[in-house]
Parts: structure tokens; C-alpha cells; sequence
């Protein structure tokens, strides 16, 4: 069983998800407006918060993950509000021989690529993600700032509490790799009991990114510093979303 097969089932509660929903569905409109976009692929949907954003918007949408029980936990996300999409478990790195017509557009959200770990996995994911995308289409990453992470130490990642359960997200720097744990703490009464999840993440830089971008199809890098579109600072911004165009003779 995967880490994330681990906690699918809970994965919205250890996020925050309710907290995060308006936010999600304010970028895709900002997005929409500013990069008309009829389909897409959302590359480690996740629990499809994104998928079904973009869905509600009018966007045709398949969602990808490596988890199936991710996928599960999306798919019955998005019947709960009438939606059927289109749903695959497969590897970013794969998407090439899985999606069969170029989409408009390809997302990869919510700090999916550092659980690339190395640069071959990194250029193979956007060599993919330009393979299945249309002539001057849009690709869409965001991950968190590890410029500032890095220089300054950041260990919390988050931390969010839903009834009687407490959710601590946090990072172990190993080098030049990360450990990424959630800390699973429950409630009864007086007795606490926890649970801690862990895997391997690689802390990637928005210079490495955006220079990986321009080596697998891209080109007209912007860097953003968060879903709301604001100017991207190395060690102000939490977040750094990239936006970058397909080259058209790809």
C-alpha cells in the first residue's frame, strides 16, 4: 500500500479541504479567464479537488493518480455533486500512452512533483504532459516554495483539526532529499493514541522547474506566487504556481 492509499480515506480532513474549496474554485476562474481552456488533465488529482473545479466550470476533465484510492475517494467526490468525470490510475510519468486525444490544458496541483525525487522523473512528467497536450496549450504546476523552505528551515507544513482528531503535516530534511510526515493524532477523552505517515519528497526549486519546462516542450515560463496570481518572491511566497505554453513544433 502506498502512502497516499494510506490516508485517502482522510486526506480532505488532513488538508483542510473545506477550508481550501472556495480558494480552488477562485483560481479556476482567474485561470479560465486568463487561458481559455474546453479540456484538461489534472495530473495527481488527488482527492480531484481541482478536476472538479474545473468541471463545474464546464471544462471536459480527466483526473490522473498514481493511488487508486485516491481516485476512488475523487470519483465519489464528484458523484456527491452530480458529476461524472473521467477518472485514470496511472503515473504522471505515464500519461503519454494513456490519454488518447490532446487536451487543452495539463494541471499538476498541490505539491505533486516533489514526490518526483529525481531529474529523469521530473523531464519524463513534462516531456508527458507536452506529448498530450495541444499546440500552444497550457501547462499548470503548483508546489510549495522550497527556495524558502530550504533557507529557512521550515519544519510545519500545516496543521488542521476536524472533531477529535488532530492533523500535523511536517517535513524531516535528510541532505538533499526531504521526509514528508503527517502526524495522526486521535482523541478520546483524556487518551490520545497517533499514527504517523511518511515518505520521500525532493525539495525542487522554481529555477529548476521552470529550467526542466524549457528542456520538455515549454516555453514562456511565468511564475506566480500563489492561486490568486500575486507576484512570486523566493523567500516572501509560500507557494509557487508555473504557468508555461506548449511549443508548437514539439
Amino acid at each position: 500500500m502506498t502512502f497516499y492509499d494510506e490516508i485517502a480515506t482522510g486526506y480532505d480532513k488532513i488538508t483542510g479541504a473545506a477550508r481550501r474549496g472556495k480558494v480552488i474554485e477562485a483560481f479556476v476562474e482567474r485561470f479560465l479567464e486568463r487561458y481559455p481552456t474546453a479540456s484538461a488533465v489534472d495530473a495527481a488529482t488527488g482527492t480531484g479537488a481541482y478536476a472538479i473545479a474545473l468541471a463545474k466550470a464546464g471544462v471536459s476533465v480527466i483526473g490522473t493518480d498514481i493511488s487508486a484510492a485516491m481516485v476512488d475517494e475523487a470519483a465519489s467526490a464528484a458523484l456527491r455533486v452530480g458529476l461524472n468525470l473521467h477518472w485514470m490510475c496511472v503515473p504522471m510519468q505515464d500519461l503519454a500512452g494513456r490519454v488518447e486525444k490532446p487536451v487543452d490544458a495539463v494541471l499538476c496541483m498541490g505539491n505533486s512533483l516533489p514526490h518526483l525525487t529525481t531529474a529523469d522523473e521530473i523531464e519524463t512528467a513534462l516531456t508527458a504532459f507536452a506529448k498530450i497536450t495541444r499546440d500552444g496549450g497550457t501547462c499548470v504546476l503548483q508546489l510549495l516554495n522550497y527556495d524558502r523552505v530550504t533557507r529557512l528551515g521550515e519544519r510545519i507544513v500545516g496543521i488542521d483539526r476536524s472533531g477529535e482528531q488532530t492533523f500535523v503535516r511536517f517535513y524531516d530534511f535528510l541532505g538533499d532529499q526531504l521526509r514528508f510526515n503527517i502526524l495522526e493524532i486521535s482523541w478520546a477523552g483524556e487518551q490520545a493514541t497517533h499514527m504517523l505517515h511518511s515518505t520521500t519528497l525532493y525539495p525542487w526549486k522554481a529555477d529548476e522547474i521552470a529550467g526542466a519546462l524549457a528542456r520538455c516542450g515549454w516555453t514562456n515560463i511565468q511564475r506566480f506566487g500563489g492561486l490568486d496570481f500575486c507576484p512570486y518572491h523566493d523567500l516572501k511566497s509560500e507557494t509557487v504556481l508555473l504557468i508555461a505554453k506548449r511549443i508548437s513544433d514539439f
